[in-house]
């Protein structure tokens, strides 16, 4: 299941309660166990509300009732994710060591949730 799955995704407009899809539910719930021993925290929002919260050159160009997911580092990335990142490369080949450990990190994250 790739990550283009939230495409056709319809959520009511009580989410995030307990009634939004089974389908949503179920990739909260992976994208939890992937990323939360890593030091993140995952939450989903609908687009809609996103986009009525910010100027018009910040909003996502998707329908309102798309699911996305807001992934928050929590202080435990740094010794679970960022460390050991660095580990495996050499420093000079590291110019932006967190903007590469977090793109290095997603890219990971698409190809196992595929």
């Amino acid at each position: 299941m790739g990550l283009d799955v939230l495409e056709n995704v319809h959520v009511p407009k009580t989410f995030p309660s307990t009634e939004y899809s089974a389908e949503v539910h179920a990739l909260l719930s992976k994208l939890k166990l992937l990323v939360e021993p890593q030091g993140f925290e995952v939450y989903p929002f609908l687009i809609g509300w996103y986009n009525e919260t910010v100027e018009e050159v910040f909003q996502l160009k998707y329908p309102e009732d798309t699911v996305a997911f807001l992934f928050i580092s929590t202080p435990s990335m740094f010794e679970k994710a960022f460390v050991p990142f660095v580990l495996k490369h050499e420093m000079e080949e590291l110019r932006d060591p967190i903007d590469q450990c977090m793109l290095n990190f997603f890219r990971n994250l698409v190809k196992v949730s595929k």
